[in-house]
């Protein structure tokens, strides 16, 4: 019988129970005390200190951002509202998920010893804390076989990107019916690829979503006296036939993607295999290594509430 069985039945019972006090929760501004640090503003003090619960939170550049999560962490760990490994701390580039990792670590290790704790975080109980494509990388190398994707497949970078967008619309016979620039296509078309991925929408789903809002411009009745649509509808339906022929180039740009991930893969497969052969003989056991890609820009971070 657990602890919360046992009180239940004495007090079901009519047996006096002793509930023992809850610890008092150490405060933001306790916490900054003891690690030598400026106490938070009121705003900084309210994210940190917030609920367990989803948050919106909107700070400009230069705000402290960093700073406001690396706390809210620390206060989460330091009260024991959420176990180490239950944080994902999510960010734009390599550079902002080192520094925020840097500071969580460093400070949690530093309030450990001012608590007079075990300051020493196994690598397996440490806050997750990544860029978006890392993250993703590790996903997919960990559950990629779940959905028909090889753990070895690799994120693209911008400039991998472009490169192979860049030989797709280089290579297309198709008639585009328009005279942009050849690097206006290149970017149109992989923004149109990002949507579509973000959207979870195949090309067939898209060119069906266009032709409906082309039938449906068409089906509008003309002013009387009018002849055409008026301009601003007009480039509207140009707009959208360019994007219904774009589609053509996503559809070829995605199949050579998959067809470059698939040699990649064949090409590594020997060579691992190879390793895992000669480890085994050596008695040695050795793993491959992942690289990842990060794009540019900081936005924010993200504290993961436990699992239940």
């Amino acid at each position: 019988m657990t602890a919360e069985e046992t009180t239940a039945a004495a007090a079901a019972a009519g047996a006096p129970v002793n509930v023992p006090a809850r610890p008092e929760r150490v405060s933001a501004d306790e916490i900054a005390t003891m690690l030598g640090r400026h106490v938070p503003t009121d705003e900084q003090r309210a994210v940190i200190e917030a609920p367990l619960e989803p948050l919106l939170v909107i700070a400009g550049a230069g705000s402290g951002k960093t700073e406001t999560m690396a706390s809210r962490v620390v206060w989460l760990i330091a009260n024991g509202l959420v176990a180490p490994d239950a944080v994902l701390g999510l960010t734009f580039t390599r550079k902002a998920a080192g520094e925020l990792g840097e500071r969580v670590r460093s400070r949690l290790a530093q309030l450990a010893r001012v608590r007079g704790e075990a300051s020493d975080l196994s690598m397996l109980e440490r806050p997750t804390i990544s860029t978006y494509n890392a993250y993703a990388g590790s996903i997919v190398a960990d559950h990629g076989l779940r959905i028909g994707v090889e753990p070895g497949s690799r994120l693209l970078s911008e400039a991998s990107q472009w490169q192979l967008a860049a030989e797709v619309v280089e290579s297309w016979t198709g008639d585009l019916e328009t005279d942009p620039a050849f690097s206006t296509v290149v970017k149109a078309m992989l923004e149109l690829s990002g949507s579509m991925s973000e959207h979870l929408l195949d090309p067939d789903a898209v060119r069906s979503g266009l032709d409906g809002l082309v039938a449906d411009i068409d089906s509008v009745p003309l002013r009387t006296g009018k002849k055409q649509h008026y301009a601003d509808v007009k480039g509207l339906q140009e707009l959208l036939a360019d994007r219904r022929r774009l589609v053509d180039l996503v559809e070829a740009y995605r199949e050579r993607k998959r067809v470059a991930d698939s040699s990649t893969s064949a090409t590594r497969s020997p060579s691992l295999h190879g390793s895992r052969r000669r480890s085994t003989r050596s008695g040695r056991a050795s793993a491959p290594a992942t690289g990842w890609s990060c794009s540019t820009s900081t936005r924010t971070r993200r504290t993961r509430r436990p699992s239940s």
